[in-house]
């Protein structure tokens, strides 16, 4: 990747809370990823140009941290709302078959 010409089109989708998208996945322990987390490793990549996808409750809680006059925060929902069709049975949330299945 070109970190100066390049895109990163980053997808993220998880069950979230306030300022975290959950990563756990028994029995695969993992820390929960938060949003400055995110910006310090993507800033420390080098990589310029940005677009960021977060399918999770209260995803918007990762705008502000993201936001940059080189990257695009998408989320699918607002950061005191939990998301749309979020069930242990469903193979995507309402945001994901919308933004990524029927866009």
């Amino acid at each position: 990747m070109n970190a100066d010409e390049d895109v990163l089109f980053l997808t993220l989708s998880s069950h979230g809370n306030e300022d975290i998208v959950q990563l756990a996945n028994p029995p695969i322990a993992m820390d929960n990823l938060d949003a400055a987390w995110l910006r310090e490793a993507l800033d420390a990549s080098g990589i310029r140009w940005r677009v960021i996808v977060v399918s999770s409750c209260y995803s918007g809680s990762f705008i502000d941290e993201l936001a940059s006059p080189t990257t695009v925060v998408i989320t699918a929902s607002a950061a005191d709302k939990a998301s749309f069709g979020c069930t242990n049975t469903a193979e995507m949330t309402y945001f994901g078959q919308a933004f990524l299945l029927k866009a």
